[in-house]
């Protein structure tokens, strides 16, 4: 089965979008990081303008709730004045990722430069196309959404690669705005309303773009510490009141990295331990992956965050296994197959193991305490 279509669009600072209890107002962070103070920012805003929950998203940004149309002009004017959301509204329509692994250098800030400066002509790419810059030593951006990635080649060369191709071009900082403005080129002469993703397009990329393998092997993002330099957001929703409390040991400089895996990082200091955020590998809420689920998403059957809560407390979390619960077939909480997806459909849960939301399910229509005891049996 296909993904469904989702509805609305991949919202923005500039252009908010309506959900199931108000406006959602999405922050990309420049370069993969905000400082400690626009952190602090963020959550006196989103409690004054919003609901006071904040997502981290799969693309490592973060997401307002709850913002009303009344307040949502003061919001983003509070936005710009600190410098959180850029004045110049392209920025803010490039979806860009960067790997933590790669040091915050010239060389970085300068790839993100030029795909900043190279969108500024291309306004017209689709809503989700995304860049990676994954430039260490280790691929750990492998699995995180991007139609084009740039990585590092032999001899610490630069390399261009669309996404669903294993090789690319070879490239440099010099070299990399002129072969990316072909590349986007490229792609807008063949996409289609129902190609809109380089992956889609993959097997027919010019010969010439897929020449030279990465020189790096893949691994995993980072994962949360004892030392609280990396925290996970308990099912990726963090409550804005306590941002001022798990950042209060930090300078306002301090940069905090935000992950794709809907981490937190820090590269010196540690945060502040308070509730609701994951610091040990043992905590069972690490293995769950949930999107917003009800009330917050119109789309949503279930509450996602309570039927994570009740596994966990049930005892019948299987062990060592990846879980997602997802509130529809779209499956928003995760893009890849996990060891067991859970469903929901109003009063009925669907199973697809080692599959997506919206793949055939393997066991149908369980009630609440079925799905237990079925989870209860795989450990």
């Amino acid at each position: 089965m296909s993904r469904p279509d989702a509805k609305g669009w991949c919202p923005s600072a500039y252009r908010p979008m309506e959900s199931g209890d108000g406006l959602i107002v999405r922050l990309k962070p420049r370069f993969g990081r905000f400082t400690a103070w626009q952190f602090r920012q963020i959550g006196a805003y989103a409690t004054q303008f919003g609901n006071g929950i904040i997502d981290i998203t799969t693309r490592a940004n973060l997401q307002m709730r709850g913002v009303s149309e009344a307040h949502y002009p003061a919001l983003l004017e509070a936005l710009r004045s600190d410098n959180i959301v850029h004045r110049e509204p392209h920025y803010e329509q490039v979806n860009l990722l960067v790997s933590p692994a790669v040091s915050q250098d010239s060389q970085t800030q300068m790839i993100a430069e030029i795909i900043y400066g190279v969108c500024d002509q291309f306004k017209d790419l689709p809503a989700k196309f995304g860049f990676v810059i994954d430039t260490g030593y280790e691929r750990q951006l492998h699995r995180a959404s991007g139609d084009v990635r740039i990585e590092r080649g032999y001899d610490d060369a630069l390399l261009m690669r669309c996404d669903g191709v294993e090789a690319g071009l070879l490239t440099s900082l010099e070299r990399l705005a002129k072969d990316l403005s072909e590349l986007l080129n490229w792609f807008q002469e063949h996409s289609t309303a129902q190609n809109r993703r380089m992956k889609h397009l993959s097997q027919i990329v010019p010969d010439r773009w897929t020449i030279d393998k990465p020189d790096a092997p893949k691994a995993d993002l980072p994962l949360p510490s004892d030392k609280a330099d990396i925290i996970a957001a308990a099912y990726g929703q963090m409550k804005a009141s306590g941002l001022a409390a798990l950042t209060s040991g930090l300078s306002d400089d301090t940069a905090i990295y935000v992950l794709p895996n809907k981490s937190l990082m820090l590269t010196s200091g540690h945060f502040q331990k308070i509730d609701g955020y994951i610091t040990s590998l043992e905590d069972p809420r690490l293995f769950i992956a949930t999107c917003s689920g009800m009330p917050a998403c119109g789309s949503a059957h279930i509450n996602t965050h309570s039927l994570a809560e009740d596994i966990i407390s049930e005892g019948c979390l299987p062990t060592g296994m990846q879980l997602h619960i997802s509130a529809c077939a779209k499956g928003c909480a995760s893009a890849h197959p996990t060891d067991i997806c859970i469903t929901g459909h109003e009063d009925a849960f669907d199973i697809v193991e080692k599959g997506c939301a919206w793949q055939s399910a393997s066991v149908k229509s369980l009630s609440r305490p079925a799905l237990y005891g079925w989870l209860a049996q795989q450990k």
